[in-house]
């Protein structure tokens, strides 16, 4: 009886042990858990941005208003699509140290734009840097917008300008997957808005954000490669590309799924 008692014992230390080191890692269980259920999938090797060739009957941009910029297809000449592409775009969560707090849950146009800057000027994720760049952004819009709210791409645009003056902003309106890729094709990652539930991203919390912005940056068979800040898993994202376009759509207040199909084009300024 004796010995019976020792080894239940033994058993019970043992099994709490498991337990809390199972607590205790349960963020390397969880990735461990989604690596392996989540289909292995050789992507395109990843491009850097090459700047193009400037057309020269084009006139320089004096300003960055939206109105005064020249469209970026009279800037860069109709290239051949490829057969798939990927751009090589850094990924940044929205929430770089998983703080999900009100501040972050939002911050996904901040996140957006970040990720193209950086693609442009080739610098590297960091998360003390990443989420510096995100608060700058968020308290940029306190201070003039008098919050921080979501934006439509008018807005993110406007954000990009009044931040960046040595960039320039291009909204497509009606967007579809042979424009998508006509960009692309020519080094321009695309960032799009989206009824988040309409995405169906399983790594989201449920029942999903009402809201989304997300990054295109290349495609291979029906699928988008996307960078998407709401999950730490989002670096690499495949999207099927007619579910992705069937999910865009702009901000819209009173029903996002009114929200108009704009996408939006950052270029730095040549």
């Amino acid at each position: 009886m004796f010995n019976k008692k020792r080894l239940l014992l033994f058993v019970f230390i043992i099994a709490g042990l498991i337990l809390v080191g199972l607590f205790i890692d349960r963020g390397k269980i969880n990735t461990w858990r989604q690596d392996l259920f989540t289909p292995k999938i050789s992507l395109p090797t990843a491009v850097d941005y090459q700047a193009p060739l400037i057309n020269e009957k084009v006139e320089p941009v004096a300003t960055t208003t939206i109105k005064d910029v020249v469209p970026i297809e009279q800037i860069i000449p109709e290239t051949k699509l490829a057969d798939k592409i990927n751009l090589n775009v850094p990924f940044i969560s929205q929430a770089p140290s998983k703080n999900w707090d009100a501040t972050f849950k939002e911050a996904c146009e901040e996140a957006s734009i970040l990720m193209a800057r950086a693609y442009f000027e080739k610098t590297k994720s960091n998360i003390k840097t990443d989420e510096e760049n995100i608060l700058d952004l968020v308290a940029w819009q306190e201070q003039n917008w008098g919050g921080h709210f979501d934006l439509t791409t008018e807005q993110t645009a406007d954000l990009v300008q009044k931040n960046w003056p040595n960039y320039q902003t291009e909204i497509i309106k009606n967007i579809d997957i042979e424009t998508i890729k006509k960009f692309l094709n020519q080094g321009l990652p695309v960032i799009v808005p989206a009824a988040g539930r309409e995405l169906g991203n399983p790594h989201f919390k449920t029942p999903g954000p009402i809201y989304h912005m997300l990054v295109i940056k290349g495609y291979q068979g029906n699928d988008f490669i996307t960078n998407d800040p709401g999950t730490q898993y989002g670096a690499d994202y495949l999207y099927a590309q007619e579910k992705l376009i069937s999910a865009i759509h702009d901000w819209f207040a009173d029903d996002i799924l009114q929200g108009e199909k704009n996408a939006l084009v950052v270029s730095p300024l040549n």
